[in-house]
């Protein structure tokens, strides 16, 4: 409506200029004349209003979204699990070892207490625990249970089911002591150890039992299981 006034406020007639001989001090004037009906009518259908139907037709820009930059890609434990079932990449990881290998085979469903000392003794003892598989199937619930019993405590783990097959794991906490230089090779689509290729204790018992226990029973691993009963017990 203000566009429609604007225009009919424009409808002025010539400008008259007075002589300058006549009456130069006098300004120059405008005549201004109202708008005819026609013009009024003409102006108004040039600058109407749009309809409600033609206002529903203008499109509405929509939302940006944002929630999916940045947005964290989840684990895969599946892709996980199948890197540590590739056999060759166990052959050359191994085959690089120049110091024996303590590796604590545990279950997240053993007494709490049982666990949480294992976690202590591991951490002197540069051990590594070793879980079969997620808890429920759920990465996230084993994360959770993890940091619960682990804390800020520095200890080595992982996820390796193969692990429990190819030494033979059938109970849990069992800990196996690999020597140095271990040459394993490769049989179906896991790597295999030789016999004496490694050691092992299970029971419910604790990391300094269980290397004395190795020690004792298997002489080939002394020397390797006293070396880490060593560290064990020089470290608070």
């Amino acid at each position: 409506m203000a566009g429609l006034i604007a225009l009919l406020a424009c409808a002025v007639l010539p400008v008259h200029a007075q002589s300058p001989e006549r009456n130069a001090e006098v300004p120059a004037t405008v005549s201004v004349r109202q708008p005819t009906a026609a013009e009024i009518e003409r102006a108004a259908h040039e600058h109407r209003m749009p309809t409600d139907a033609e206002l529903e037709r203008v499109p509405i820009p929509s939302t940006p979204k944002l929630d999916v930059v940045g947005k964290p890609a989840p684990l895969d434990i599946e892709r996980l699990a199948r890197q540590v079932q590739d056999p060759q990449a166990a052959l050359e990881r191994d085959a690089n070892d120049t110091a024996p290998r303590l590796q604590i085979f545990v279950t997240l469903a053993m007494p709490e207490a049982s666990f949480s000392a294992l976690i202590a003794q591991a951490v002197r003892a540069d051990a590594v625990l070793v879980l079969r598989g997620a808890k429920n199937g759920s990465v996230h619930q084993t994360l959770e249970a993890v940091r619960t019993l682990m804390g800020t405590q520095p200890v080595a783990w992982q996820i390796d089911p193969p692990a429990f097959a190819r030494y033979r794991i059938t109970a849990a906490p069992t800990f196996v002591l690999t020597r140095a230089g271990a040459a394993p090779t490769a049989c179906a689509d896991d790597v295999c150890l030789a016999d004496h290729d490694f050691a092992k204790v299970t029971g419910d018992v604790s990391l300094d039992y269980a290397l004395e226990a190795i020690a004792r029973g298997t002489p080939t691993f002394a020397a390797d299981a006293e070396a880490i009963l060593g560290q064990l017990r020089r470290r608070p």
